[in-house]
């Protein structure tokens, strides 16, 4: 269980905020609002199943936008043709 321990001189508004923040990470909130009312077993295997899903969704989307970033920065540097790039330059330059 979260405790906080109020220091020297400190408001009991900010010591409070602690508290709360402190709650929110352990996850105690969330935990009580699912134990409210029994879980079948079956939406248990299911919301986890789906959470799963998600998150494996989440993650191969993170990786394809990471490779896509990557190839995309490949290609520039590769099929980059410096000859060309020096003549656009003096055209620019001689108008």
């Amino acid at each position: 269980m979260p405790s906080v321990i109020l220091r020297d001189n400190e408001n009991i508004d900010s010591a409070m905020r602690r508290f709360k923040r402190s709650i929110d990470k352990c996850g105690v909130i969330t935990e009580a609002r699912r134990r409210q009312r029994f879980e079948k077993p079956k939406t248990k295997r299911r919301r986890k199943k789906i959470a799963a899903v998600k998150r494996q969704l989440k993650r191969t989307s993170k990786e394809n936008f990471y490779k896509k970033q990557r190839r995309d920065v490949t290609k520039s540097l590769r099929f980059k043709d410096p000859i060309a790039s020096i003549e656009q330059t003096t055209v620019l330059v001689s108008e």
